[in-house]
């Protein structure tokens, strides 16, 4: 009989042993919480103490041990959820809290580490890569989002090669950023809504500076761009509403949509020769713009481009401009002078609308027919301030003759032919020439440029015939020519 007893007492303790194990195995996820407690277990055998194993001769019954699961559930179940909103807090940043005065650091992949030292409000980008992309728009956070309010300085360190989209935006206490050598890109938005942000300097390195980067940087003063960029993106300096100076080195060819639109403060800025287009509300509302050139590379000055600048009192078009698009400067009320040479061959309209303080006006007989001028409207036009541009002709004759080209050369590599071999000019015309190829084989081609011809490699033996069209673009005191066009032939042989 005691062996009996013996026997069942460990069998019952052994039970209690599993009913404590897994309660404690169901609250695993909340090891940290001090709210986790064991008595739930030990209240279905009856005793909170061990001795309890020595009174279950007495109920042999085992429902007491069964029914410990379902407390278990129940225990296990509302700490999960807390567990798990405590770690969707802790992934978008939003309620991160700083222990220390030096955060953790954070690794984001690639190779790189962020960390943040709340002493200084500085946040340090480290290691080697490319920096990834964020979306506020999609909830899309970086890390730091939550402290985004405390960041006062950012640094990027040597071996980051770009910045991600969003990175930094709407640090409202950011006043300082350091950027280092290698930095190849700045992402979309990356700055954006900075509003404490003053100077920038973006170094050479850079060759690309993304969409709205410094949009909505109110307290922005100064910004200068050492970086080979190709373009200037759309909204990038757009509502910088204290902006006063850009320095843009040579290199872009295009200045995109809205790029300095509602820049209010900004008195100057220079447009490098290298833009060929100025695009769509580019400039629009620099309300204190006075005085703005275009230089002759720029072929289109978009819709709208300089709308809204009621300060602006001088427009200078180099030659070489082509076409100046739909209300391209509509709404420049203090506009008094503008010239316009002899290069524009297209106008939109209302390119002057609203403008009728012109009092002085060069331009020639043809582009001044396409701008439509009621001179009724523009009074001081009337008096005496309209100039025609006084051009000479610009007489041009073509004569085709003869190429010859190696075959045995053509078959290893793509041959060119100087345009001065095809075409006798006599005499050449005046200004910038420009090559159109009008009749030929497809595998040869015309360097609009320079008229420089290109054949193929592998092209079979044969006499080719090619007819290209030419045209003089002028100057400011020769006109323009019409197209005209020269036949030419190039032996294979």
């Amino acid at each position: 009989m005691k062996e009996l007893i013996k026997k069942l007492s460990a069998a019952a303790l052994a039970c209690a042993m599993f009913a404590s194990l897994s309660t404690v195995t169901g609250g695993m996820l909340l090891a940290d919480e001090t709210e986790t407690e064991t008595p739930a277990v030990t209240e279905t055998s009856g005793e909170t103490e061990t001795p309890a194993a020595t009174e279950v001769p007495k109920e042999t019954e085992t429902p007491a041990v069964t029914e410990a699961p379902e407390e278990t559930e129940k225990t296990a179940v509302e700490p999960t959820k807390e567990t798990k909103e405590k770690s969707e807090e802790k992934l978008t940043g939003q309620t991160a809290k700083v222990k220390e005065k030096n955060a953790d650091p954070g690794s984001f992949g690639n190779g790189l580490k962020w960390s943040f030292n709340d002493t200084t409000g500085t946040i340090t980008i480290s290691g080697n890569g490319s920096m990834p992309g964020y979306s506020y728009s999609s909830q899309n956070y970086p890390p730091w989002s939550g402290l985004k309010d405390k960041i006062k300085e950012v640094v990027i360190q040597k071996g980051v090669r770009s910045i991600g989209n969003d990175a930094f935006r709407g640090c409202s206490n950011l006043t300082d950023i350091t950027f280092p050598e290698g930095l190849n890109t700045i992402g979309d938005y990356a700055f954006s809504d900075c509003s404490s942000l003053e100077d920038i300097t973006v170094p050479e390195c850079v060759t690309a500076i993304g969409t709205g980067a410094f949009a909505s940087c109110g307290g922005l003063k100064t910004a200068v761009i050492l970086g080979t960029l190709k373009k200037i993106e759309c909204f990038v300096f757009c509502e910088c509403g204290s902006l006063e100076s850009v320095s843009i080195p040579y290199g872009p060819t295009f200045i995109d949509g809205w790029a300095f639109d509602y820049c209010y403060s900004l008195k100057s800025i220079t447009i490098p020769a290298s833009v060929t287009e100025i695009s769509i509300a580019a400039f629009a509302y620099c309300t204190s713009l006075k005085e703005v050139t275009i230089p002759g590379n720029v072929k289109l000055v978009g819709i709208s481009a300089f709308a809204g600048c009621n300060e602006l009192e001088t427009v200078t078009f180099e030659y070489g401009v082509k076409e100046i698009d739909n209300c391209a400067f509509e709404g420049c009320k203090a506009l008094k002078k503008v010239t316009i040479p002899n290069s524009v061959a297209y106008v939109g309209g209302g390119v002057f609308g609203e403008c009728k303080n012109i009092e002085d006006l060069t331009v020639s007989e043809d582009v001044f027919k396409a701008l439509n001028m009621d001179l009724d409207y523009y009074s001081k036009l009337k008096a005496g301030g309209l100039h025609f541009l006084q051009l000479a002709d610009n007489p041009m004759t073509l004569k085709g003759k003869n190429a010859k080209v190696s075959y045995k050369k053509l078959r290893k590599k793509t041959r060119t032919v100087k345009v001065t071999k095809v075409i006798i000019f006599q005499p050449k015309g005046q200004g910038t020439l420009e090559f159109k190829k009008y009749y030929g084989n497809k595998k040869i081609s015309v360097n609009k440029n320079n008229g420089t011809i290109t054949l193929k490699k592998k092209m079979k033996r044969g006499t080719y015939t090619v007819k290209v069209k030419v045209r003089a673009l002028g100057t400011e005191t020769v006109k323009r020519t019409g197209w005209k066009t020269v036949k030419f032939n190039i032996k294979v042989k």
